[in-house]
């Protein structure tokens, strides 16, 4: 693998981390994790407080999902390359 190859692939990976961010923000329920949250800590949360947790588990469940795709990736890679040809 080249150093161009590996470059592009970082980058197509850093682009899926901000795809799979995006749409952590945009498809997680905040009122849920308020819930979740609000059952083990019943105390006034500030809202920078809940803003700082609410981004982190963003990041965490972006960053969860994007490793998963990385090891789906590689894992289907490698899988073609050890298929032989067909033979007509």
């Amino acid at each position: 693998m080249t150093s161009t190859k590996y470059v592009l692939s970082w980058l197509f990976f850093m682009a899926s981390y901000v795809m799979f961010m995006a749409l952590a923000f945009v498809f997680l329920p905040e009122n849920w994790l308020w819930d979740k949250v609000h059952a083990y800590h019943t105390e006034f949360i500030p809202e920078g407080m809940w803003d700082d947790i609410f981004m982190s588990t963003v990041f965490l469940v972006s960053l969860i999902l994007n490793i998963a795709f990385i090891y789906l990736v590689f894992a289907v890679r490698r899988l073609i390359k050890k298929t032989p040809p067909a033979v007509p």
